[in-house]
């Protein structure tokens, strides 16, 4: 899983300025910890052992898996926030079009 698209949780001015984003990376960042917290709670799990019958191992596979799909949605919703953001201040100080 790759660190989160913000560097570090949200501060005040991001939350106030744009709440979708600061959300967005403050639930990346604790999917980042969560992962990190298991590999540090059980080394096994840190070394990406086989998972076999270990029913720990297994749970460790899943959540992993639901991590990076959460994250990559979470990257794709920033994407498009900048982007329709981008959109948005493009159109406002575009001219407005003549009427002849």
């Amino acid at each position: 899983m790759s660190p989160p698209f913000f560097a570090g949780l949200p501060f005040d001015e991001d939350i106030r300025e744009c709440p979708d984003r600061a959300i967005t990376a403050a639930l990346d960042a604790t999917l980042v910890l969560a992962i990190r917290v298991l590999r540090a709670q059980h080394i096994g799990l840190a070394n990406n052992c086989e998972s076999g019958d270990d029913p720990l191992l297994m749970l460790n596979d899943s959540i992993q898996a639901c991590a990076a799909g959460l994250h990559l949605m979470l990257v794709t919703y920033d994407d498009l926030l900048r982007r329709l953001s981008a959109a948005d201040r493009d159109a406002l100080s575009s001219p407005a079009p003549s009427d002849f």
